[in-house]
């Protein structure tokens, strides 16, 4: 908000004036110059008062600075890296500890992120596979700190897919708009075998997708029914993707929902199913990392064995 005119807070007596200047600041030898800096000078007692947005947008630049001297990833960086692996800050947060604020507080220029954070979120950008071990760790502190007894045997994923940023970027540009749980299914085994010590866990993954004009909204449904499971659960969580463009659909567009929204999307649903075994009373289930790129081709691969080909229409 724009104080011009105002009384000043300081001395009661003088009108601030706005003024625009270029401030600059200094670290370790290194000086950084922040342009549109804006303060309001008071004529009457010479004090200056930092505009409220300036200091808020300012002190993010700062701290990046800061970290940029000091050999740390920026804020822009980290995003990035996170947003590559498809997580919310919260579920990044979580995962790889210091909290569900944590990585918010790191992408806003809140605070800094320690030197051990930083090269864990070095290393796994440079090895994403070693997220595999990771979720493991994860998976079993959880299961640790929940009730005694029943460990989840889950699927190991293969190497974490990485989100593209060619499709992304160049092919389409689009945004994650909005998400919503549009169905939620949950009933318990009574016939479950309380003496396993451990369940194996197939979860049965299906993505579609609905588009009208520039608005994609992509689907994804996790349904959960082994027998030995002591819960059969299912839950389908919906994607809102706003396109810059109208788009046609279409075999890439078909990449981009099977791959690059259905990894946007994935955290949100492990985090929905985590809360609700914990909630209903179970070990939070939290699946591992999905590599889509490989669930698509294995979809596309499976479409093309049940096409018949001309050679049987023959034969029929």
């Amino acid at each position: 908000m724009d104080r011009t005119g105002d009384r000043c807070p300081i001395c009661g007596e003088g009108v601030l004036e706005k003024t625009v200047l270029e401030e600059n600041f200094e670290y370790k030898g290194q000086s950084l110059t922040v342009p549109d800096y804006i303060v309001y000078n008071c004529p009457n007692c010479d004090e200056d008062i930092v505009d409220k947005n300036t200091s808020r947008d300012t002190e993010k630049i700062i701290r990046d600075f800061h970290r940029k001297t000091d050999g740390l990833l920026t804020s822009k960086e980290i995003r990035k890296i996170r947003k590559s692996f498809g997580f919310t800050q919260v579920a990044m947060g979580e995962l790889l500890g210091g909290g569900e604020k944590s990585f918010a507080r790191y992408e806003n220029g809140q605070i800094t992120q320690s030197k051990a954070m930083d090269n864990l979120l070095r290393v796994l950008d440079a090895d994403p596979s070693i997220l595999d071990i990771i979720t493991g760790h994860s998976q079993k502190e959880m299961e640790q700190k929940a009730t005694e007894g029943m460990i989840y045997k889950l699927p190991r994923s293969t190497t974490p897919y990485k989100i593209s940023r060619d499709a992304m970027t160049n092919r389409y540009d689009f945004s994650f708009g909005d998400y919503h749980i549009v169905r939620v299914e949950f009933r318990k085994n009574q016939n479950f075998d309380s003496s396993l010590e451990q369940i194996e866990i197939n979860p049965a993954i299906a993505i579609d997708s609905e588009q009208e004009k520039k608005i994609v909204r992509v689907y994804i449904a996790v349904d959960i029914n082994d027998k030995e499971m002591p819960f059969s659960l299912g839950i389908t969580g919906e994607g809102i993707f706003t396109f810059k463009e109208p788009v046609n659909p279409g075999k890439s567009l078909d990449g981009i929902v099977n791959i690059n929204c259905a990894a946007i999307m994935f955290p949100f649903i492990r985090e929905s199913i985590a809360d609700l075994t914990r909630k209903a009373g179970y070990p939070p289930l939290l699946l591992p990392p999905m590599n889509f790129v490989n669930l698509y081709n294995e979809s596309k691969k499976k479409k093309t064995s049940d096409t018949p080909t001309a050679d049987n229409k023959t034969k029929k």
